[in-house]
């Protein structure tokens, strides 16, 4: 009964490590043409100055972030996030630096301080000194 009970288990867990190292076989390799095509490292604290072409609350609801979608100075186009139920736990100086999202509208100029994330999006609130403010 033992031996039987001991077989199963170890029949088992061969099957997850199987199941395991073929999903991991499976994924995308890095750098593969399916990263996006970000002039900085991921991680890396950038300056953006420019125009705001759209400002997206749709993700709010679920506790996604405000999308806001920007057009450089120089022509880019860049996504910066603004956090909602995360917004809270920012430092308070962060806060202070934050513009109300829902206070933004397209064709507004805005400077913006922050860290960018694997997907080449900017994310606020994640280092000391992220800023969000308009522009004159």
């Amino acid at each position: 009964m033992k031996k039987s009970l001991l077989i199963i288990i170890g029949g088992i867990l061969v099957v997850l490590v199987v199941v395991i190292l073929s999903r991991e076989a499976q994924a995308p390799e890095a750098g593969v043409d399916n990263e996006p095509d970000v002039s900085a490292s991921v991680y890396d604290v950038l300056i953006y100055n420019g125009t705001i072409t759209e400002v997206d609350t749709s993700k709010v609801p679920v506790d996604g972030p405000v999308e806001i979608t920007l057009k450089t100075q120089s022509g880019d186009i860049r996504t910066i996030l603004v956090p909602s139920f995360g917004f809270g736990l920012c430092p308070k100086l962060v806060k202070e630096a934050i513009v109300d999202p829902y206070t933004l509208k397209a064709g507004d100029a805005v400077a913006a301080r922050g860290e960018v994330n694997e997907r080449g999006a900017m994310v606020l609130c994640g280092t000391p000194g992220d800023y969000l403010r308009l522009q004159q």
